[in-house]
């Protein structure tokens, strides 16, 4: 999966990744992907084309490259099925959430495909502890084996990084797939919870809710007033956090397994208040840099809210500093190097 401009959320990770390794200088790329499709004709064609492309291309050029990298384990492996490893190169097999922890009933038959071939692997690479151990706890793999590189990183020269502080300004940020499993409800409740006196709210992103969002926030008296800006490029993102003061990742998909668009938010100094689970414990530090709210209860988060909005702005800037150094941790430059090297050692 890779994202297209009619889907740019969808395969991101993906695409994160291959920037981080081209910026290396290290590698060359060849690449087949496959973006998404509402139209199941359309979509039915591309997979058989994307298969047909894999099995031909490794099964007449494997010896080509040192490393094959496949990322979403579920649909992608399907053509190994097909290849004979002993002509070929290192495989790198990549899970990323719901490829893991299918959301769906027809991801619990591919998971059985999954299980059977992830076992020819080399290395499987996954973007955070707590998904390596839920990785080698589901397949039952070697933890030697499993290798953390957290999706390609955030390029943090593309944010402000450290920025002024406007105390006059009280906005709160969403940005995602608009789908109830990221929270879009959740946001929308807390923030109409919030005793903030001109509290503010943006939403960007797209997906199955859209329709009901905008019903919702031309109908709820409660909301404060809330701008949805639809679906923002890549390049749109640093913007949308310098526009906002608090990003709110309330996703609650046991799939999450990094969380880059809360990496993102840390890296245009923006803190984050998370639902705490999964992977944002690892740079979501409560009371440091954000805030982890352990229940989805719409009462604890707006309470959140209104507590990072009554700090001075000495407090305010000490969170927003610890947000940008922590982000530094995941620069793409030197996760892409990480990542070099893993390949280095396997060959």
């Amino acid at each position: 999966m890779y994202p297209s401009s009619q889907f740019p959320y969808y395969g991101t990770f993906v695409k994160e990744m291959e920037d981080a390794l081209i910026k290396t200088q290290l590698v060359e790329i060849d690449r087949i992907v496959i973006t998404k499709s509402q139209n199941y004709i359309i979509k039915a064609v591309s997979y058989l084309t994307f298969f047909s492309r894999v099995v031909l291309t490794l099964g007449l050029f494997g010896k080509k490259y040192d490393v094959v990298h496949a990322h979403f384990l579920n649909h992608t492996l399907i053509p190994f099925f097909f290849l004979n490893k002993s002509n070929m190169s290192k495989w790198v097999f990549n899970g990323h959430g719901s490829d893991v922890f299918p959301e769906k009933k027809r991801g619990d038959v591919l998971g059985k495909v999954s299980k059977w071939a992830i076992r020819k692997a080399d290395s499987v690479v996954v973007p955070s502890e707590y998904f390596k151990k839920e990785v080698v706890k589901k397949f039952s793999l070697n933890p030697n084996t499993v290798f953390i590189s957290p999706s390609g990183g955030v390029d943090v020269t593309l944010f402000r990084g450290i920025r002024a502080i406007d105390p006059s300004r009280k906005v709160v940020g969403f940005l995602g797939r608009i789908e109830e499993n990221k929270g879009i409800n959740l946001f929308l409740d807390a923030i109409s919870l919030s005793k903030t006196k001109g509290i503010k709210a943006k939403i960007a992103g797209t997906g199955e809710m859209v329709h009901q969002l905008n019903d919702r926030i031309k109908q709820d008296r409660r909301l404060p007033t809330t701008k949805y800006l639809g679906a923002i490029a890549k390049s749109e993102v640093p913007q949308f956090f310098d526009d906002i003061d608090l990003f709110l990742f309330l996703s609650d998909r046991k799939g999450e397994s990094l969380g880059l668009t809360a990496l993102e938010a840390l890296a245009a100094s923006c803190p984050v208040l998370a639902l705490d689970r999964g992977a944002v414990r690892d740079f979501v530090l409560h009371d440091e840099n954000g805030y982890l709210v352990p229940q989805k209860d719409p009462q604890q988060i707006a309470k959140w809210v209104d507590h990072f909005f009554s700090l001075d702005q000495q407090q305010t800037e000490k969170m927003k500093n610890k947000a940008y150094s922590v982000a530094l941790k995941y620069d793409s430059a030197s996760i892409g190097k990480d990542l070099v090297n893993h390949y280095y050692h396997l060959t």
